[in-house]
């Protein structure tokens, strides 16, 4: 607000303005989005918009004239009034059953007994080594996962909590040793399923006896 001084010569006055879009944000179930919905920037601005998701779900996408749909962080040009809208999805709980001690890894992550994972929908390997050593003398070998899949595979995940079991034989080492004066079968150091009888036989050399 001004006063003009207009005398006899002719006068022009021009008013400058700055053109301001509005961005409008939202966030599906499961996050929230920054910044704050219905705020203004100048035209051609690059604005940073970022999706958070809250606990026990995931970033999907953005719905939107964004730099990159796939990214929670990613930015906006204003070149004219904007929406943009974050998409999450929930975690499925997906539970590993295995005997204690024995190993494996789910998603990249390597684990040691029974876990319950949270992941979006989707594919995962699983995947596990065989035999392994559970305690001195006493291994777990390798028989089945209970979805039926090679010890090593693709899991798909959907919105269903999802459990598999992981069935192992338990072995036990037999460890043999003969005195002087003979030998012992079976070799020493030999694994047995839990469980079994085993036939040991002491035979005695030339001039012993057992």
């Amino acid at each position: 607000s001004q006063n003009v001084v207009v005398g006899s010569s002719a006068l022009t006055i021009t008013g400058t303005y700055t053109t301001q879009h509005q961005l409008t944000t939202a966030a599906g179930t499961g996050g929230t989005v920054t910044p704050a919905s219905g705020t203004f920037f100048d035209a051609g601005t690059v604005v940073n918009v970022t999706a958070t998701a809250s606990s026990g779900f995931n970033f999907a996408s953005w719905t939107g004239p964004v730099a990159n749909a796939n990214a929670a962080a990613t930015t906006v040009t204003m070149s004219a009034p904007v929406s943009v809208t974050a998409n999450f999805t929930a975690q499925t709980g997906v539970t590993i059953n295995v005997p204690a001690g024995v190993s494996y890894t789910f998603n990249g992550q390597t684990v040691t007994g029974s876990q319950t994972f949270q992941v979006a929908p989707g594919t995962y390997t699983l995947s596990t080594t065989t035999p392994q050593t559970v305690a001195a003398g006493t291994r777990a070998v390798f028989a089945s996962w209970s979805n039926g899949g090679a010890i090593s595979q693709n899991v798909v995940v959907g919105s269903s909590a999802l459990t598999i079991t992981g069935t192992f034989t338990t072995q036990h080492q037999l460890t043999t040793a003969p005195g002087t004066g003979g030998t012992v079968t079976p070799a020493s150091g030999t694994f047995f399923d839990a469980g079994t009888v085993v036939n040991v036989t002491a035979t005695p050399s030339s001039g012993f006896n057992f």
